[in-house]
């Protein structure tokens, strides 16, 4: 062995390390792609549920301000307030419905405080109040959810009509329904609804989910049964 000669016990080894193929890396692009397709619906759904949960939980917080008002003047809220019937869709007349009476019900006290009650709901005085958007009464899942039109309604009579004196109802025009009056039993009749919500229509809805009436003359839904 010479001076300039170097000693190993084993030979040296390359070592090499095995990298991913064009074929390889676009096959682990596709399983991540039908990963994602595949759990997009599943959040897009889980989603909507919350949504659709916040929604009851606010049907139950108007019912709740519904029979708190009962019970300080043994009457339920008017559907709406007007010397002159019937109530068209229209932005006409006096119109201060039950949300309107409701107000100090669920916490807005300084709302109700704010509106001139000597004056239309569509007076410019009540202008600003009017522009208000309430959280209680919008549905996260409505597709026209938000602005000051709500997205719930009080139901006034067991046909889609213009709101009269003479409905079938609880909230029509200017009721003074009393919980007696409610001969099916408040469990079994339907006092509140989410609307049929279509953008484009100046109230935000052009019909009713689940059309009913809620018999206080007439026991036509007693089959329904709602949050009260």
């Amino acid at each position: 062995m010479t001076p300039f000669q170097s000693w190993a016990p084993f030979p040296a080894r390359r070592s090499r390390r095995p990298g991913f193929t064009l074929v390889e890396l676009l096959v682990v692009i596709a399983i991540i792609g039908v990963l994602v397709a595949l759990l997009l619906p599943a959040v897009a759904a889980a989603r909507e549920a919350a949504r659709r949960l916040q929604c009851v939980e606010h049907l139950s917080q108007l019912i709740l301000a519904v029979n708190h008002y009962e019970l300080a003047h043994e009457v339920y809220p008017a559907g709406t307030l007007d010397p002159q019937g019937p109530v068209l869709n229209a932005r006409l007349g006096y119109h201060h419905n039950w949300i309107v009476q409701t107000l100090p019900y669920f916490e807005q006290q300084n709302v109700w405080d704010a509106v001139d009650k000597s004056q239309s709901i569509y007076h410019a005085k009540n202008g600003p109040v009017r522009g208000l958007s309430l959280n209680l009464v919008h549905c996260p899942s409505s597709s026209a959810s938000g602005g000051p039109m709500a997205d719930y309604a009080g139901c006034h009579h067991d046909t889609e009509a213009p709101i009269n004196s003479q409905d079938n109802g609880v909230f029509f025009l200017n009721s003074r329904v009393r919980y007696r009056d409610v001969k099916d039993g408040s469990s079994n009749t339907i006092f509140l609804g989410k609307k049929l919500s279509i953008p484009g229509t100046w109230n935000g809805a052009a019909a009713r989910e689940g059309l009913c009436a809620t018999p206080v003359r007439r026991s036509i839904c007693s089959r329904w049964v709602t949050a009260a």
